[in-house]
């Protein structure tokens, strides 16, 4: 793999020379790999092979990804901000010019400039932290509030329609292929004295009420990055940046954010909101 890896890194424009390479982070998505290099600009990258099962049409994830941080690096300049390259995500084009590279087999490749000197956490454990995760999302919805036309691409289809996943519940209730209906009545019932509550935010949008606004859509905490003091720093994993409403990435952060234990974690015991973050 690791040769597979060197040659597929030597296909981006970076001046440098693949050093060492292993796998990092803790996203389920895609595989990302951690690129340290040699040469005359010496930066580390985060090469990642994209999961064309999720997203099947890369063009328009990259091309997303490309309006989305070149507005935002163009707004930063113009306030004067000097590390852009920590602030925003970094796409490496391919050295002819491409926004990812695909393989003879079909597999697809990005890179991003390594963001130095920051902090990830996959659990929240201060009402410090909470802020300045609910801080970097704002900021970053906000630098987008003036995206010019046309729309960004929908990368994931009715990713956060509650009225989609509400139909395609009732019909595996419906068709019960797991054989659990009749043990998980008290969870099916839950959903159904709740369902038309959870339809309020679609509904309001539709009316108008609410304003249609470009939002992540992937909002738990270890998507926002922090620096060494704790202080918001930069948004990334930005695959599911599309239209949407703000209340999607505040429920989607209050998962993660106000939640006691990882988002995989198995022990149920464990798991609770903490209301003071």
């Amino acid at each position: 793999m690791e040769n597979n890896l060197e040659l597929i890194f030597s296909q981006f424009n970076t001046g440098c020379h693949l050093l060492e390479c292993g796998r990092y982070g803790s996203g389920h998505i895609h595989e990302t790999y951690k690129i340290e290099t040699e040469g005359s600009e010496n930066f580390n990258y985060i090469l990642q092979k994209l999961n064309r099962n999720i997203f099947r049409d890369i063009p328009s994830l990259q091309s997303n990804i490309e309006r989305v941080t070149s507005h935002i690096r163009n707004k930063l300049s113009k306030t004067g901000v000097s590390d852009i390259d920590r602030r925003t995500l970094s796409l490496i084009k391919t050295c002819e010019g491409h926004l990812w590279y695909k393989e003879e087999n079909g597999d697809c490749w990005r890179m991003y400039k390594f963001i130095s000197d920051h902090r990830s956490y996959d659990i929240v454990d201060t009402p410090g932290k909470a802020y300045q995760g609910g801080r970097g999302i704002g900021r970053f919805q906000a630098q987008l509030a003036d995206l010019p036309l046309p729309q960004l691409n929908e990368t994931i289809p009715f990713f956060h329609d509650i009225e989609n996943r509400l139909e395609t519940f009732w019909q595996t209730v419906t068709n019960d292929p797991a054989g659990r209906v009749e043990t998980a009545k008290n969870e099916i019932n839950f959903v159904k004295d709740r369902e038309e509550v959870m339809k309020t935010i679609k509904s309001l949008g539709s009316q108008g009420v609410i304003p249609l606004r470009i939002t992540h859509n992937d909002t738990k905490f270890n998507n926002i990055l922090l620096d060494s003091d704790d202080n918001a720093l930069c948004v990334i994993d930005l695959d599911t940046v599309m239209p949407g409403y703000v209340h999607y990435d505040f429920g989607d952060a209050i998962r993660t954010a106000a939640n006691s234990a990882a988002e995989d974690e198995t022990d149920l015991g464990l798991v609770y909101m903490d209301i003071e973050l």
